[in-house]
C-alpha cells in the first residue's frame, strides 16, 4: 500500500529498477553497462580544481559587488543597489557553472517538481482546520485557567494564605 498516500498527504513511492541479469546478458550489453556506469562515477566523482576556482570567482564577484556599494558611495543609492544585485546575479551565474552549483540547481529542480506532487488542501478543508485549532486554543485556555484557579485556591486553602 501507498502508505502516506491513502491520508492525501501525496506522497508517492517511485517504481522499482528493472533488474539486469548479469549472467544472462550478452557481453556487448554487459560493456556497454560497464562504461556507462564507469562514466557515471567520474562525473560524480566531485570537484575539480576548476570547479574551485568557478566558485572562488562567483564569491570573487559577491564581494567585489558588495565593496562596490560603499565605495562609490556619492552615487544614488538605487544604483548602487542595482550594482550589488547585478554582482549577485553574476556571481551565481559563475557559480553554477561548477559541479556544486550544478547539483544545486538539480536539487532545486526536482524540489519544484516533488511540491508539484503535493495534494493541497482545498478552501473548505482549510477554514474546517483553522476553526478547529481557534476552537481548541480556546477550550484549552480556559481548561488552564480553570485548572490554575482551582489549584491556587487549594494551594491558599492548604497553606492558609491569601482572601
Amino acid at each position: 500500500s501507498g502508505g502516506l498516500q491513502n491520508r492525501r498527504l501525496g506522497v508517492r513511492f517511485p517504481p522499482g529498477l528493472p533488474s539486469l541479469d548479469w549472467q544472462t546478458c550478452d557481453r556487448q550489453t554487459w560493456a556497454a553497462n560497464w562504461v556507462i556506469d564507469s562514466m557515471t562515477e567520474q562525473v560524480q566523482d566531485g570537484a575539480s580544481p576548476l570547479d574551485a576556482a568557478k566558485l572562488a570567482a562567483a564569491a570573487g564577484i559577491v564581494a567585489a559587488g558588495i565593496a562596490a556599494f560603499y565605495y562609490f558611495s556619492n552615487l544614488p543609492i538605487w544604483l548602487r543597489w542595482i550594482i550589488v544585485f547585478a554582482t549577485l546575479a553574476g556571481g551565481a551565474l559563475v557559480g553554477l557553472q561548477s559541479s556544486k552549483g550544478r547539483e544545486f540547481w538539480q536539487f532545486v529542480q526536482s524540489s519544484r517538481v516533488e511540491l508539484r506532487k503535493i495534494v493541497w488542501p482545498n478552501r473548505q478543508e482549510t477554514l474546517q482546520v483553522t476553526l478547529l485549532v481557534f476552537v481548541m486554543v480556546t477550550v484549552l485556555g480556559l481548561f488552564f485557567w480553570a485548572l490554575d484557579w482551582l489549584l491556587g485556591s487549594l494551594t491558599r486553602w492548604l497553606t492558609g494564605q491569601g482572601g
